[in-house]
Parts: structure tokens; C-alpha cells; sequence
């Protein structure tokens, strides 16, 4: 990490708090960028962002939980709709710390809560823990996706982010032993999942900030056709150069290329952008 990275990303902190309204400190600030960038491919509005926000007494050492299904945040509506087989469920854990290293203490609180908030065998009543009530909604969303979608075999994946000012190239073995035993808890709660820990320190911030949308872009296609007042145009085009057009370098859909889909928001089916034999 360079010297000035921590003065950097603290720049970019202080230009973005006119978008987080609600940040009333700095580590809440912090919280709300760090979701904001490392969510940046699902093109999350702020209220999506709020509403995984889970900071706050009793939060178990989560301070974000956001659960999507093919990218797209979950709630009771979407997982009636979700028509696809093989869909991908993801759950997105964070803990933000606005301090410049990386510390012990908040994966020792992270890795006690997990094997008990995510047994979903479990009701809320019967855990010991007094998790806060915005963590038992979030626990309850994953829940319903999770048992709702088992008959279309979705694709399971969990990250978990621990994100802070400090520099990750520098991580004490103490660190990252606790890292993999987030992920071996995770990993015997759940059968075929993927799971993936990942510090995120200052230059990975900034990095991410930096990445802007990219709306030049170009499209190989067959053949176009061009209406007589020029400015309407039809281009015939193969699945697999659409389905690069419309990903990014990471493989993942550029949600911001397009409007709100219609026959999305009536409950007709979804369309995913990894999905290329549709």
C-alpha cells in the first residue's frame, strides 16, 4: 500500500457524503462506501444499500448483510418470482472498521456469531446470542430464499468482507488463520457452496472507487438495418458477442446499461446475464 492511500480514500470519504444522507460519523460513512464499492456490479441504489445496513448493538460483528438472487437484492416478491432453474443465491456478509490495521478482534466476534446465526435449523427464539431485530431480518430473507429456491438448485455463494484503512499486504498470520476458519465454519453449514473471504484495506478501496462505467462500448454484429429518418436502427447480432457486450471485464452484467424491464417488474420471469443458452 503507498503512504498516501489512507489521504486519498478519506478525500473520496468526505466528496461522497452528500450521497450517504444517513451517515451520521465517519465510521458510518465508512460503512456505507465500503458497501457500496465492493457491491458496486450489482448497481445497488442507496436505499437497497440502507436496507442491508445492520450496524448497531448486538449486530454479532455484522455490520452489512445483503442476500441477492442473480444479482438483484432479495425480498418475498423476487423469490416468488424467480422462474429459472439453477439460480445464483449469494450472501454478502461485511465488517468495517475505520481504522488504519487490520485487528483480531473483529473476526474473533464475526466467527462466533456465524455458527449460530446461520444454523437455519434454528428460530430466532432459540438463539442464545441477543442478535439484534435488523440481523433477524436479514437472518429471515436468507432464510425464505434459501429453503424457498431448494427445488431449483441455486448456486450458493458467500463472501465475506473484513474492510478497514490499513494495508493488506502486511496481514498477521493471526488474521488470516481466523479468515479460514470463517470459511470452514461457513463451508459446515452449508453443502456446495461457494465461499470466499477477502480483507479489504485502503488501495483496494481506491481502486474500486476509480473503476468508472463504461458506456462506449462496441458491439461485433451481423447486419444493421437503419430506418429512412436515420435514427432508429436494428442490429442483428450472435448471443455469445451480445452476452460480451452487455458483461464487463469480470464477466458480470452491466446493470446500469439498462432500464427497469417491464416484464421483470410484472412478475413474467428474468432474463441473467450468465445464463447465454437463453
Amino acid at each position: 500500500m503507498a503512504k498516501n492511500d489512507i489521504l486519498l480514500l478519506d478525500s473520496l470519504l468526505e466528496k461522497a457524503r452528500a450521497e450517504y444522507l444517513r451517515a451520521k460519523d465517519g465510521s458510518e460513512l465508512f460503512e456505507l462506501f465500503c458497501f457500496d464499492q465492493l457491491l458496486k456490479d450489482f448497481d445497488l441504489s442507496i436505499d437497497d444499500l440502507e436496507d442491508g445496513w445492520t450496524d448497531g448493538s448486538n449486530d454479532g460483528g455484522i455490520d452489512g448483510m445483503f442476500a441477492l438472487i442473480d444479482g438483484q437484492c432479495v425480498d418475498h416478491d423476487l423469490i416468488e418470482g424467480t422462474v429459472r432453474r439453477e439460480p445464483t443465491l449469494s450472501l454478502h456478509l461485511f465488517t468495517c472498521r475505520r481504522s488504519d490495521s487490520f485487528e483480531q478482534a473483529p473476526l474473533n466476534s464475526l466467527l462466533s456469531s456465524l455458527s449460530e446465526l446461520f444454523d437455519l435449523r434454528k428460530a430466532d427464539s432459540d438463539l442464545t446470542y441477543p442478535f439484534s431485530e435488523r440481523i433477524l431480518e436479514r437472518r429471515s430473507i436468507f432464510r425464505e430464499a434459501f429453503v424457498s429456491l431448494a427445488s431449483k438448485r441455486p448456486k450458493l455463494e458467500i463472501y465475506t468482507y473484513y474492510c478497514c484503512r490499513g494495508d493488506t499486504s502486511t496481514l498477521a498470520n493471526n488474521l488470516t488463520s481466523r479468515a479460514e476458519q470463517i470459511k470452514s465454519t461457513l463451508k459446515a453449514l452449508f453443502s456446495d457452496v461457494v465461499v470466499e473471504f477477502r480483507f479489504v484495506g485502503a488501495a483496494e478501496l481506491l481502486e474500486l472507487a476509480r473503476r468508472q462505467r463504461t458506456y462506449s462500448l462496441r458491439l461485433r454484429y451481423l447486419e444493421t438495418f437503419i430506418s429512412r429518418e436515420g435514427e432508429n436502427y436494428v442490429v442483428l447480432a450472435p448471443l455469445p458477442n451480445y452476452f460480451d457486450f452487455v458483461s464487463d471485464e469480470q464477466g458480470h452484467l452491466r446493470r446500469y446499461l439498462f432500464d427497469s424491464n417491464v416484464r421483470d417488474f410484472l412478475g413474467f420471469g428474468r432474463v441473467s446475464g450468465k445464463d447465454r443458452s437463453r
